[in-house]
């Protein structure tokens, strides 16, 4: 006899499925949600899609939209701005609670995520230079002195973050300037300094904004000028 799904897994299936799209720009920012159209994607009925878009609503991923309908939430210039002032603030503590207690070792693996990422440009792939980006920043969490406390606050953040670290990596000169703060941020590892480390990781992420703000709400045609790591 066929064994029926349980609900609470439809549930978690149809909420990562979504998440997935959003984070990962397949669903674009004020994109109407087709809920009969992911239903169908997933073999499953609308009530666990609905529960899913109500889920991510309560995390601001996604909005209400009409009669019963949904929209991946866009985020206005100010609230841009405002999370990566907040990421500023959070990763630019991290790095000084750090710097005084990670191994020369664990440097030395940044530098090697920096090689990983050249050589994902030389590749053209872009999922690679994401990948090290990512971890390069991770590094930090776990030598700061109270990653206990800062890991669920880094973790919400992290995921309005995603969308917009993968939409400027896209393009191949922001992903070399993001490559060359790297760079700078490791030299300042290196001193051991925590103000310098704490003055260079926050502007490193002020950079990342302005290039959020110019791929999110900058001229259409200027950025189809801008040459993308993979064309």
């Amino acid at each position: 006899m066929e064994t029926r799904p349980k609900t609470h897994t439809v549930r978690e299936k149809a909420y990562n499925y979504v998440k997935d799209l959003i984070l990962s720009n397949q669903l674009q920012s004020g994109q109407k949600l087709n809920q009969e159209r992911i239903a169908n994607q997933l073999h499953i009925s609308r009530t666990p899609i609905r529960e899913a878009l109500h889920r991510l609503r309560s995390e601001g991923l996604v909005t209400t939209s009409g009669a019963g309908g949904f929209r991946v939430y866009r985020l206005s210039l100010e609230e841009l701005e405002e999370l990566f002032d907040i990421r500023s603030m959070l990763e630019g503590y991290l790095i000084r609670s750090a710097c005084k207690n990670i191994p020369d070792a664990e440097i030395e693996r940044l530098s090697e995520y920096i090689r990983g990422s050249e050589n994902a440009i030389q590749n053209r792939n872009s999922d690679e230079i994401y990948k090290y980006n990512t971890k390069f920043h991770d590094t930090f969490q776990h030598y700061s002195r109270n990653k206990h406390r800062t890991n669920n606050i880094i973790a919400n953040m992290k995921e309005h973050m995603l969308k917009y670290r993968k939409n400027t990596l896209y393009y191949l000169d922001i992903a070399k300037r993001t490559i060359a703060g790297h760079k700078k941020i490791i030299l300042a590892l290196q001193t051991r300094d925590p103000d310098l480390c704490e003055y260079m990781m926050r502007k490193h992420i002020m950079d990342a904004k302005d290039n959020a703000i110019r791929i999110t709400f900058g001229n259409r045609d200027n950025l189809s000028k801008m040459e993308k790591v993979l064309e």
